[in-house]
């Protein structure tokens, strides 16, 4: 990183080199698009530790309900995730494998009660075209986005 320093009647300044603040606008971009878009969210619970992330490749498994987990258990927080598909049915396996590695980025061995609930938009889409008779004729084409929220215990 190119560091400059400037000296005048106000004082010293620093300035950044122009590459620089491009790739700091850049990264800054890239990260507020990929957190909007999909991204898991993750509600600590009250009282508890933060946790280390668990090593890459540790296992992580995914149970319907709590009891089925070797005790003790310590619910850490709520994980939570949102999926847009052009179809009603919830793909469950990616969804299960995107809250599976998030969970272990806070310390968590496990993903209980993942439930999902849908949500519809539909867009129109309003096409001009000219007809034989040379007229304008308009096509309106809809498609429909189903929004899957998933929540989890972690």
């Amino acid at each position: 990183m190119t560091l400059a320093f400037q000296a005048n009647s106000k004082g010293i300044t620093t300035r950044l080199s122009t590459r620089r603040w491009v790739s700091m606008a850049i990264t800054l971009s890239m990260v507020a698009l990929m957190t909007a878009c999909g991204g898991v969210k993750f509600e600590r619970a009250a009282g508890v530790k933060k946790f280390r992330a668990l090593p890459l490749g540790s296992p992580v498994t995914a149970q319907d309900s709590i009891d089925g987990l070797p005790t003790p258990v310590l619910v850490v927080g709520i994980l939570k995730l949102q999926t847009k598909t052009k179809v009603k049915e919830p793909d469950t396996a990616n969804a299960a494998k995107k809250l599976k590695r998030y969970a272990a980025t806070y310390g968590c061995d496990a993903v209980v009660g993942a439930t999902s609930t849908a949500k519809t938009k539909v867009f129109k889409k309003k096409k001009k075209s000219l007809g034989q008779d040379g007229r304008p004729v308009f096509t309106v084409t809809e498609t429909t986005v189903w929004t899957h929220s998933w929540t989890a215990q972690c």
